[in-house]
């Protein structure tokens, strides 16, 4: 059964009343996240160059019509594109199971996002990953200062202008990203690391032990940041069930 995803999925972007200054509300941070979305460009921003066709799961067993989609980094969200040329965020239902953009599918957590899955959805384990741009500083700028945007493989940087005209502007500089995670089979999220494999995989802790000393004594230790890595390990973990 297919329904109309514009109908049940979807909310517009936020307004802006106000920015903050010091310390920020959760709704204030969303506030000011949106409004810098504006000045920072969609190479960045995006993971996927163009508005690319998708559709939605939600449960018991149901999928969206074909719809536009990206990921947001900055604001961690689904968006898409309606018919009517308007970008728009997938609103955070609970019975949104999956996203299927292109041939990547992200699972959702209603209150941690949307993760990436990177191996086998049915496995008892999932390698799963979020991107992410965070915001490290916000400097304020004199009328006289007017520096140009910064871009290097470590961060960014770009001028963000207030709505409130009567406020100064201010200099963020963000990072950029991407955080690794497994998903069991009770849906659990852990982020990825020595422990957690040891955790996930209680009966075989040796086994895992043994592996990781044999790739330290290779020279190919595992970095539990590094995609190939955690495949292979969790691809090793698994002939171990």
């Amino acid at each position: 059964m297919k329904i109309s995803f514009f109908l049940v999925f979807l909310i517009p972007f936020a307004a802006f009343s106000q920015d903050r200054n010091a310390w920020m509300t959760r709704q204030e941070e969303d506030m000011f996240l949106t409004r810098l979305a504006e000045f920072i460009p969609a190479e960045e921003q995006y993971v996927y160059q163009d508005f690319t066709e998708g559709r939605v799961f939600y449960v018991p067993h149901k999928e969206s019509n074909p719809v536009k989609l990206n990921y947001n980094r900055l604001l961690k969200q689904m968006q898409m594109i309606t018919e009517n040329g308007d970008t728009i965020f997938v609103a955070n239902f609970e019975i949104i199971k999956y996203i299927l953009i292109d041939k990547d599918l992200y699972y959702h957590d209603f209150k941690k996002g949307y993760f990436q899955v990177l191996t086998n959805p049915d496995d008892s384990m999932r390698l799963v990953a979020q991107q992410w741009l965070n915001v490290k500083t916000r400097d304020p700028l004199g009328d006289s200062d007017h520096p140009q945007p910064i871009f290097n493989k470590d961060f960014f940087a770009v001028v963000y202008y207030p709505h409130n005209p009567a406020l100064p502007r201010q200099w963020v500089k963000l990072s950029r990203g991407i955080s690794f995670f497994l998903i069991d089979r009770t849906e659990e999220i852990h982020m990825t690391s020595k422990a957690t494999f040891m955790k996930a995989f209680p009966k075989h802790k040796q086994e895992i032990e043994d592996y990781l000393k044999l790739k330290d004594q290779q020279n190919a230790s595992i970095n539990f940041h590094q995609e190939e890595d955690l495949k292979k390990l969790l691809q090793f973990c698994l002939s171990l069930s």
